[in-house]
């Protein structure tokens, strides 16, 4: 059954220092682990992180937590293939993109699973991402709603 983490919980200090965009991406894009990324509302994955840091700094919000970092798992036999791995990342990450910039990828080891990085500021209007219950909600009945559509059932 597949289930989400949000990493930042119990990691925040991680995600709060001037690298913070950088690392992540870097950490997550190991060519060793990923099979397959995608972007919304950034350019490249060269440029994602410096995409990110020049919407914080143009808003000036270069403090606190700086990204939301999420992470979709699943078993061996919900999600064989690399292809339906990348169709799930990117409808769940569209979910983020009227106001965020997202980058996500997809690792097959040791199970099929996806990492979302989105930037907290917002691109629309500098606001931070409000990060309350109701907005985790919401996000996981969109990945509910995902899953389903591909016979996975998210883990509560």
């Amino acid at each position: 059954m597949a289930y989400i983490k949000v990493v930042e919980r119990t990691q925040s200090h991680k995600y709060r220092d001037e690298n913070t965009y950088d690392d992540l991406i870097h950490y997550c894009s190991n060519p060793l682990k990923m099979v397959s990324y995608g972007l919304v509302n950034l350019n490249s994955i060269e440029t994602a992180p410096s995409e990110m840091e020049m919407i914080a700094q143009a808003f000036k919000k270069t403090f606190g937590k700086r990204i939301s970092h999420t992470i979709i798992s699943f078993s061996k036999q919900e999600v064989s293939t690399v292809s339906i791995a990348e169709n799930i990342a990117a409808a769940c990450a569209r979910y983020y993109a009227n106001r965020y910039q997202v980058f996500y990828c997809v690792h097959m080891e040791p199970n099929p699973h996806i990492h979302m990085i989105m930037n907290r500021v917002s691109f629309v209007d500098g606001m931070k991402y409000p990060d309350k219950y109701a907005d985790r909600s919401s996000f996981w009945q969109h990945v509910r709603y995902v899953l389903n559509g591909y016979g996975i059932f998210l883990w509560k």
